[in-house]
């Protein structure tokens, strides 16, 4: 086999590994934006924050960094609602079994921003609301 043949076939095995390459790597440090309970999640912090608006209800979710439920005793929680108008609306998130809280979900907010209080440190995070 020609020197010129057998150059050009390692260029071409070797760019097409190095695409591989690039494209494992940015798929897998593309975030997964969908948490474990169908919501949306946000980083905050050393912890992660998933929202789901279910029915009338807003369900809130503290997960650390592998995204596993923290358990929500001692864990304080609260939802502040932005509409377009400037108007606010505060609402104090419930703790609802082991690991979520829920709160009244209103519609039609551009914005809402879960925190959580815990081991004495705020966390928190921003949602936009993509329904509208």
């Amino acid at each position: 086999m020609p020197l010129a043949l057998r150059s050009t076939k390692i260029k071409i095995f070797f760019l097409v590994f190095l695409y591989c390459i690039i494209i494992g790597f940015v798929s897998w440090n593309t975030p997964n934006h969908t948490g474990p309970h169908g919501g949306s999640i946000k980083n905050a912090g050393n912890y992660f924050i998933e929202i789901k608006q279910v029915d009338k209800f807003l369900n809130a979710y503290l997960l650390d960094k592998k995204l596993k439920n923290m358990n929500n005793k001692d864990i304080l929680g609260a939802v502040k609602y932005f509409f377009k108008d400037s108007t606010t609306f505060d609402f104090k998130l419930q703790p609802t079994n082991a690991s979520g809280f829920t709160c009244e979900g209103l519609s039609g907010f551009s914005v809402c921003k879960v925190t959580f209080t815990v081991l004495g440190n705020s966390v928190g995070a921003k949602f936009e609301n993509t329904a509208y």
